[in-house]
This record gives C-alpha cells, structure tokens and sequence, in this order.
C-alpha cells in the first residue's frame, strides 16, 4: 500500500514557480501579472500603442526590459497631461 501512496504523488505534476522579474522573456499572462494590465489592455497596447513585442514559435512574447521602458514611457506621456 505504501508504493501505491508513493508512486500517486510522483505521478502529480510538478508546480513550478518562478519570479517574473527574474525572467528576460514574458508571455502575454505573465506580461498582464507584472504590469496590472488586462489581456484586452495589452493587445491594445500592442496594436494602437507600439507596446513592443515578437512572435517565438507562434506565441507573442515580451521583453521584459523593453516593457520596462514602454511603461515610463506612458507614465511620462501621461504625466505631462494632468493638470493639478
């Protein structure tokens, strides 16, 4: 019985975790965690804004110091039209 219990918990998948400022290249759901941004916000953002980005293997894909710099780029944008 006690191989049984074993072998289930090594056929569970594996959860792996890791942090996304950590990683050079983001995919569209890590992209959304690490700006607070929608799915529809940023393919918007892709399309109307020039959010930058490429296709690796079929899949829209990141980088993240890119976006980085996309995103100071809004917020400077932005700061310059509020008025107090």
């Amino acid at each position: 019985m006690r191989q049984i219990q074993m072998t289930r918990r090594l056929a569970e998948p594996l959860k792996t975790t890791c942090d996304i400022s950590l990683k050079t290249f983001l995919t569209v759901p890590e992209v959304c965690t690490y700006t607070g941004l929608s799915r529809t916000s940023i393919a918007k953002a892709r399309e109307e804004l020039g959010l930058p980005s490429m296709k690796v293997m079929g899949k829209i894909t990141f980088e993240r110091a890119r976006v980085d710099e996309w995103m100071k780029k809004q917020g400077n944008k932005n700061a310059r039209s509020v008025r107090y």
